[in-house]
């Protein structure tokens, strides 16, 4: 009995411009992670209110508190997308189709609303997306 060891790996390697939108959604979630802890106005103070209050609804009515929690959630939902397609390019070698639709959406409707924000760059990584997917020659419907 011989063990064989293939160079050939069984998990599809993502090639070309597609191989980039896992690493770019963590760069967004790391970006967002430090505006909310850092970059939004004494968001260490917010935290230390929530602490302070107990926690569980300690957020209430108070903006400033919801604009850091909403920061944080959003900086990990993106860091969940970037380790998710991360996990499909090694196991399937491509991305679902939707996805460049779906981050072209969700980036359209930030920088719509407001314009100076990271809306450009998911805009940036979903147009990524759909050109890496023409370049396979995938179909990109949404559907």
């Amino acid at each position: 009995m011989t063990l064989s060891i293939s160079s050939e790996s069984p998990i599809p390697a993502a090639r070309g411009l597609l191989r980039w939108v896992p690493s770019l959604l963590l760069v967004a979630a790391g970006m967002h992670s430090i505006v909310a802890v850092v970059g939004v106005v004494g968001a260490f103070s917010f935290w230390g209110d929530i602490t302070k209050a107990g926690v569980i609804g300690a957020v209430g009515s108070h903006d400033d508190r919801t604009l850091v929690l909403w920061f944080t959630v959003c900086g990990l939902a993106l860091a969940a997308l970037g380790t998710l397609t991360q996990w499909i390019l090694r196991t399937v070698g491509s991305l679902p189709s939707q996805l460049d639709f779906w981050l072209l959406a969700m980036g359209a409707l930030i920088a719509a609303l407001q314009p100076v924000s990271g809306g450009w760059l998911v805009i940036g990584i979903g147009g990524l997306a759909l050109v890496a997917a023409q370049q396979r020659g995938e179909k990109t419907d949404v559907a």
